[in-house]
């Protein structure tokens, strides 16, 4: 079962050192919208299909998507083949209704 974290837990991260890896697994044209500053944009296929290109097994990485749920499925995805990858709970729709 993968792990996840919720929005503030991901700031109290956020102002360590060093700051967390953060990957944003929506559409390009919903990152170009808004998005974390600190996040990077690899799309959900894409991380799944081809995560040897993207991530290492020995870095944590967290991802988010807009509501929490394909951040969730792509955790369970990659954990299975070794990954260390925690899903943000909630995603950006959480974190627009909290700010």
């Amino acid at each position: 079962m993968p792990k996840s974290i919720s929005i503030s837990q991901l700031n109290q991260l956020m102002s360590t050192k060093p700051q967390p890896i953060i990957i944003d697994i929506r559409e390009p044209y919903q990152f170009a919208g808004y998005h974390l500053n600190t996040a990077v944009n690899i799309p959900y296929q894409t991380l799944v299909m081809y995560p040897e290109r993207y991530l290492n097994r020995t870095t944590t990485y967290y991802l988010i998507c807009e509501h929490g749920g394909e951040s969730y499925r792509a955790c369970m995805m990659l954990e299975s083949s070794g990954y260390h990858v925690i899903s943000i709970a909630g995603g950006y729709s959480n974190m627009r209704y909290r700010y």
